[in-house]
Formats: C-alpha cells, sequence, structure tokens
C-alpha cells in the first residue's frame, strides 16, 4: 500500500490522480499530498511540524510573504483538478 500511496502523490504532481489512487490512500496520506502541492510552490506553513517535514526536501524553498490565495493561483490545471479530487474525498 505505500508503494500505491506514493505513487499517488507522485501523480499529484505529473498527472490526474485517479479516484482509485485517492480511495487507497489514508486521510493522512491526502492531508500529506495536499500540503505537498502547496509546499512546492514555496508556502511558508505556519505550523512548524509541515515547515521541518518539507524543509528535509532539497525542493522546498519557502517563500516568504506569499498568501495562500496567491500560492493557489499559481498552481496549473493539474495541480487545481487534483486537489480538488483530494480534498473532495475528506
Amino acid at each position: 500500500m505505500l508503494e500505491v500511496a506514493a505513487r499517488s502523490r507522485a501523480s499529484v504532481f505529473l498527472n490526474r490522480i485517479s479516484a482509485v489512487d485517492i480511495s487507497m490512500m489514508s486521510a493522512a496520506q491526502r492531508r500529506t499530498a495536499v500540503n505537498e502541492i502547496y509546499a512546492r510552490h514555496g508556502y511558508l506553513f505556519n505550523s512548524m511540524a509541515l515547515r521541518k517535514q518539507f524543509l528535509q526536501f532539497p525542493w522546498y524553498k519557502p517563500r516568504p510573504g506569499q498568501t495562500m490565495a496567491r500560492i493557489f493561483s499559481s498552481f496549473s490545471a493539474l495541480e487545481r483538478a487534483n486537489l480538488a479530487a483530494l480534498n473532495a474525498a475528506g
């Protein structure tokens, strides 16, 4: 199941994520995937736990002063669709 979850998270950025992939993810994995979409665009999380979680990755470059709305506006159509699907799943 972890392999499926990892593939699903990778799909969030490369492909439209399927309902089957989402159904195989736990609520925590879905939250992580949602947060990773924002993190990949440089969202500076208020939560220190989330900051620490993403600071371990070289691709995470926080952009202080950017609002969540401004970060969201930079999402591709694919990221928006995947975000909506992940959020709809709970």
